[in-house]
């Protein structure tokens, strides 16, 4: 085993036992000598690979956000599935969301997510151009999905943030409602401007 794959392995191992250990336990009180003792490391192992416990929950979620974006790209998920697969996995892990959210603060939270937002942004812009069979400029593509991020961004945040008070179903309606319609008119008055 090379020891790429090994250190990979062993990061693997500890972002695990944060997520299973966020379950019943808040961040804040989780200690690094916590997580070693669920995964049988050493603190030596946890030193080597993170500098602190915020370090590791930054990674994990990190992780995850990745994880969630290549799920829904392999599975050629659309719009609609994508939000449903968002909010879906926020709701099974919303321990974990939610401690991200308390320990690394909104801002960068709101960033992290951002960065992995853009592809799904392409996906969505792709597939309302083809659905409406509008052609609009590489340039106005970009300019859309520079613009809807931060929407899309809020709205995920919010419903970390906001998550055991929101009437769930209404909310992924408004979301895709929202998204959806306002994506379409700007996406057919840029074809009729020849954007």
């Amino acid at each position: 085993m090379t020891n790429d794959l090994q250190s990979s392995e062993t990061k693997l191992k500890m972002a695990q036992a944060l997520k299973k250990l966020v379950n019943y336990k808040t961040f804040s009180k989780i200690t690094v000598g916590d997580i070693i003792t669920e995964c049988g490391l050493n603190r030596n192992s946890f030193y080597y690979h993170f500098e602190n416990m915020f370090d590791l929950l930054y990674w994990t979620y990190d992780q995850e956000i990745q994880n969630i974006v290549a799920a829904f790209q392999n599975a050629n998920a659309d719009y609609t599935q994508s939000f449903e697969f968002i909010l879906s996995y926020i709701d099974q892990n919303i321990n974990l969301c939610q401690a991200a959210y308390e320990s690394l603060g909104e801002n960068d939270l709101e960033n992290m997510i951002e960065r992995d937002l853009k592809l799904f942004l392409t996906g969505s812009v792709a597939h309302v151009t083809e659905e409406l069979k509008v052609g609009i400029s590489e340039d106005y593509k970009n300019f859309l999905i520079f613009n809807f991020s931060p929407m899309v961004r809020f709205q995920i945040v919010w419903y970390i943030k906001y998550n055991d008070k929101l009437d769930k179903p209404r909310f992924l309606e408004y979301i895709k409602t929202t998204f959806y319609n306002s994506l379409t008119a700007v996406i057919m008055a840029a074809g009729k401007k020849g954007l």
